[in-house]
């Protein structure tokens, strides 16, 4: 695996709309934006923080 340096990555904002599912039907991102939606997909360690603090209507940077 390749390392990313988190300061080189594009800062992304917008409103969750709704949530991504994987094929095996678990949390896998989420959809933010209505007019230019844009999807946002995190790693499976991540899915029980977001899930906990994060819902649709939230805003998210």
């Amino acid at each position: 695996m390749h390392w990313i340096d988190p300061d080189g990555l594009p800062e992304t904002r917008g409103t969750v709309t709704r949530f991504l599912l994987n094929p095996q039907g678990e949390l896998d991102g989420f959809v933010l934006g209505l007019r230019h939606p844009r999807q946002v997909h995190f790693p499976p360690h991540l899915v029980c923080t977001l899930r906990s603090t994060t819902g649709v209507g939230a805003s998210i940077t």
